[in-house]
């Protein structure tokens, strides 16, 4: 997540917000409190993730208000009925957590994902609950005022009270990272296989504050101690 808006442009969407695209109809209601569920991201997929037609682009996921979700979702066949009864988005898969809050994602096309941003909707009739805080200052705003400190370090700064505030993100292509269970076996065979080797990242005051590798086999680091080579051979810091 970058400290800045997103740009279609260069950016591979975006955090918060409002998604694009899409009308107030087609925007996935709760059907725990009747509210519109709140937008979380919006992810144009990188080409090898676009598995569901040369047209399907993008995701926009939604998520339960933060104010919405604390200790359990109450459940009301009305509200719930009256939801899932209206007119959804063709692209539109539900789901819940082991709490039972609502979660939803929209695949969207190229056309949708290069659209206009759409407009929260109206609760329907049925909704009691007290409105969700994102309808007024916007999901980013919502999100940093619920945060606990560490969840508030992922801001730069507070971000403004708009329905429009979001932050962008970029993807980049990563080295496939291995099972943790892979991860185990090949550990574990590294091990049989060499001696014992440990790889530290010391400060030696005698190299003047300088931030050097100690390779060592079978043998305790000290500040004087630095590798000559990945063969792990040790010799004395010259200085």
């Amino acid at each position: 997540m970058l400290d800045r808006p997103a740009d279609r442009a260069r950016d591979h969407g975006w955090v918060y917000g409002l998604p694009p695209g899409i009308t107030s109809e087609e925007w996935p209601l709760d059907p725990v409190s009747g509210y519109p569920l709140m937008h979380g991201f919006t992810l144009l997929l990188p080409e090898d993730y676009r598995v569901h037609g040369e047209d399907i682009v993008a995701v926009s996921f939604f998520a339960t208000a933060p104010d919405h979700n604390d200790g359990g979702a109450p459940d009301d066949p009305e509200i719930r009925e009256a939801v899932l009864a209206l007119p959804a988005h063709p692209r539109l898969s539900r789901m819940t957590d082991i709490l039972d809050y609502e979660y939803a994602a929209l695949l969207l096309t190229k056309a949708e994902y290069e659209g206009a941003l759409a407009t929260p909707p109206a609760p329907i009739a049925l909704a009691a609950a007290e409105r969700p805080r994102w309808l007024d200052v916007g999901g980013a705003s919502a999100f940093f005022e619920a945060a606990p400190p560490y969840g508030q370090k992922m801001f730069a700064s507070a971000p403004r009270a708009a329905l429009i505030e979001n932050r962008a993100f970029r993807c980049r292509r990563v080295r496939a990272i291995p099972t943790p269970a892979k991860a185990r076996r090949t550990s574990t065979l590294a091990r049989s296989r060499r001696p014992a080797i440990s790889l530290t990242t010391i400060t030696s005051a005698a190299c003047r504050a300088a931030t050097i590798s100690a390779c060592t086999i079978g043998a305790r680091t000290t500040p004087t101690i630095i590798s000559a080579a990945p063969c792990g051979r040790a010799r004395r810091c010259p200085r």
